[in-house]
């Protein structure tokens, strides 16, 4: 299947769009990587990070990450965070993503668009608050509010509240703190036993949260094309316009038609992005550890039915992923 590019003139618009206050490296212990589209690398206090780069850290690894003097996001070990943009209400806005592991964000004062704070069961919006993210090895993320308000699946919660989301994407009751945090070793730990005690459901689950990824790809997809196809015509529409020295009309077209259509294309083309790369990392920070998992524990019985049934759902989610994800993925994105 052949790779969906973007045309120099929206890709342009698309980086100039996702542009905004720097996301830089303060400080940094053991192992922390970053990958960029360069490849991966020692990451270094004042590396500024891009949209599409992700921070790794080791078992021995932290990070703090700062945002102008507003907005601090602290990286525990083991974590994996990223900045992605997607689409909202006809505007570019970024995302703030744990992968997987668990991290603390303290913005001190929200201007403008409230920040979009994302983890592998969905995107919440803050204002002004203090809280952690926690995404476990199952697919499932928990947060834990300190101070102000976080809003997920339409659910708010405030000081001292907390919920649960499932790797489906099924939001828990809400919970109180009382001023003590749940830890997230202990809580990933829980979420993995769970997973151990029904692995076949705990797939399932992870499935439908990556059918879910698939279907909105898929649907940008589909505008994409079209909008494409489109902006080509207008293109040699404007192009006979000029050859032909009717300047005023190919000016008409260029603003009346090509541009709005280039920039809602390049909004289309954001939330195409946002869907396959979320559909990547979940394979690569969830789905891939899940199945190694499995297979250290049936290594000597392999033929178990558990692990054969865990092994077919496996195989049918990878030929999704190679034919249908894949072709609109870059080289860098791996």
């Amino acid at each position: 299947m052949k790779k969906i590019l973007l045309t120099p003139l929206l890709l342009l618009i698309l980086i100039t769009s996702l542009s905004a206050s720097q996301v830089v490296v303060t400080y940094l212990e053991g192992d922390v990587d970053i990958r960029t589209s360069k490849g991966l690398s020692w990451a270094d206090i004042g590396d500024s990070l891009q949209p599409g780069d992700t921070i790794i850290t080791g078992a021995d690894g932290q990070a703090i990450l700062k945002e102008g003097k507003n907005t601090e996001i602290k990286i525990s070990p083991n974590t994996a965070f990223t900045i992605r943009g997607i689409e909202k209400n006809k505007e570019n806005r970024r995302v703030m993503a744990c992968l997987f592991g668990s991290m603390r964000f303290s913005f001190k004062r929200v201007f403008g668009k409230e920040p979009l704070i994302g983890t592998p069961s969905g995107i919440g919006g803050i204002r002004g608050t203090e809280f952690t993210v926690f995404a476990a090895e199952d697919g499932s993320s928990m947060i834990q509010v300190e101070k102000g308000l976080v809003v997920i699946k339409d659910i708010e919660l405030g000081a001292g509240e907390g919920i649960e989301i499932k790797p489906g994407g099924t939001p828990g009751e809400k919970f109180k703190t009382f001023g003590r945090p749940k830890d997230f070793s202990s809580w990933n730990n829980k979420r993995l036993d769970a997973m151990m005690g029904d692995p076949l459901k705990a797939l399932l689950q992870v499935e439908k949260r990556l059918a879910y990824y698939k279907d909105r790809m898929n649907s940008y997809l589909a505008i994409y094309k079209r909008n494409m196809i489109v902006i080509d015509k207008l293109r040699k529409k404007m192009l006979g316009f000029m050859n032909a020295g009717k300047n005023e009309e190919a000016k008409r077209v260029r603003e009346d038609e090509f541009f709005p259509l280039s920039t809602a294309t390049v909004l289309t083309a954001t939330n195409m992005r946002y869907y396959a790369l979320s559909y990547l990392s979940m394979r690569q920070y969830i789905l891939s550890k899940m199945y190694l998992k499995m297979k250290s524990i049936y290594m000597n019985d392999l033929k178990n039915k558990v692990f054969v049934d865990y092994g077919l759902i496996h195989n049918r989610i990878k030929n999704d992923y190679e034919k249908i994800i894949v072709p609109n993925l870059v080289e860098d994105d791996f």
